[in-house]
């Protein structure tokens, strides 16, 4: 009928892809040039509203 994925191997790929997107280095470059500029500060902002005031402990 059709190929399934599960929803675990789908993430773990994922996951793995976007570590070695970033594990890369171009991204940062990329943010402190041109439009990236501003990219970088709007996430910086979106980032920064939904973030608990300090002193909270933020676990990744």
């Amino acid at each position: 009928m059709g190929y399934k994925v599960s929803l675990d191997s789908a993430a773990s790929a994922l996951t793995h892809g976007v570590v070695a997107y970033y594990q890369r280095g171009s991204e940062a470059p990329r943010l402190l040039t041109g439009t990236g500029l501003l990219e970088f500060a709007r996430t910086q902002e979106i980032v920064l509203r939904h973030l608990p005031e300090p002193p909270a402990v933020i676990g990744l």
